[in-house]
């Protein structure tokens, strides 16, 4: 779909990515049937509702080449900034700490105090985290998120997190989820804690991928 030129796409080169190539293209998986029947598979749907609300909602979808490395940040929704949204993260290549796989800052999405300052939003697109912590992006203390096809990797939008280690090219395909408070909720209240998965959530997410559709 990247090489259909009806199909556009960005090359999103900046010093967040060290000014190497990251091509973006929205909305991907509307554009395959097979594709789409993934923004309402049963494991997906259930997850988004055990961790955001009986009511969330799929939103938007995302691919990416990534053939760079991604400095600290964190994502930002395109709609309803206002709500908590999840992202449902499928890598198509096997990824680990030196070749690219996802690192995160644990508890930055409910604690974003703790990064303000030397750690602050986006604290790696201005160049200056070595210059801030004594640290280069890379050795910042953090978790790494190995992942094989067929796995789903789901952060919350606030979590800053990173990628290092290589270059070469590693597909993504996101799937975005957002809360959808109570008709009666206060449109002026903060995001709601996050809730943890069932047993029923955690069973169906351990189903084989070979049962998608």
């Amino acid at each position: 779909m990247f090489d259909d030129p009806a199909n556009p796409r960005l090359d999103i080169n900046i010093i967040g990515h060290r000014f190497h190539s990251h091509y973006a293209m929205g909305n991907l998986v509307e554009l395959h049937p097979r594709l789409t029947a993934m923004t309402s598979d049963p494991r997906l749907v259930s997850a988004a509702r055990a961790l955001l609300g009986p009511d969330a909602t799929y939103v938007n979808s995302d691919g990416s080449i990534y053939c760079c490395e991604t400095e600290w940040h964190f994502d930002t929704p395109t709609s309803m900034p206002a709500r908590r949204h999840a992202k449902f993260t499928f890598y198509l290549d096997p990824l680990d700490r030196e070749t690219g796989a996802p690192r995160v800052l644990p508890i930055s999405h409910h604690h974003p105090e703790l990064y303000e300052g030397p750690l602050n939003p986006f604290l790696g697109f201005d160049g200056a985290i070595e210059k801030r912590t004594g640290l280069p992006g890379e050795d910042l203390p953090s978790w790494t998120l190995p992942t094989r096809p067929g796995d789903a990797l789901i952060w919350d939008f606030r979590l800053m997190h990173a990628a290092y280690g290589s270059t070469a090219p590693r597909r993504q395909i996101a799937l975005n989820f957002c809360e959808v408070p109570p008709p009666a909720a206060d449109p002026g209240a903060g995001p709601r804690p996050a809730r943890q998965p069932s047993a029923r959530t955690r069973a169906d997410l351990a189903r084989p991928s070979s049962s998608l559709p």
